[in-house]
């Protein structure tokens, strides 16, 4: 799928188009638009998320009951903070971290990315709650 770069003469929006998608905005030092270091973690969140969702899938662990995700970077390292369940094992543990580092876009990576794992805060049994939670697209 060939993605098309987009640049404008006027300004300096950087405009990814992939056919039948959403334009992604890009523009250095703007509020407004993604710039490129969080098109990186995107990009790395999208693969390691993917990776993460079949390990649960097929190993039947819940995944609402990890209250979240979260990425940043820190001078050119991508960290991964994974809020998880107090009952979450170190075998799981580790596999998450094998998760975190082979997944494809964290293979390009000069920088591997660091994961750090913290207690959820919020009980699981609120978690998993399903008359609490709000689908998307029409999901059950």
């Amino acid at each position: 799928m060939p993605i098309n770069i987009e640049l404008k003469k006027d300004n300096r929006i950087v405009i990814f188009n992939i056919p039948g998608k959403t334009p992604i905005m890009s523009r250095s030092g703007s509020f407004n638009f993604h710039n490129s270091m969080e098109l990186l973690c995107i990009a790395y969140g999208s693969c390691f998320g993917r990776e993460f969702w079949e390990y649960c899938h097929f190993n039947n662990i819940n995944i609402e009951e990890f209250e979240s995700f979260i990425l940043t970077m820190e001078n050119s390292v991508i960290y991964l903070t994974v809020q998880h369940p107090d009952t979450m094992t170190n075998e799981v543990r580790e596999e998450i971290g094998r998760l975190s580092t082979n997944c494809a876009i964290s293979k390009l990576l000069i920088n591997r990315p660091i994961i750090r794992f913290i207690e959820n805060k919020t009980p699981k049994e609120v978690l998993v709650d399903e008359t609490r939670q709000s689908r998307c697209c029409g999901q059950k």
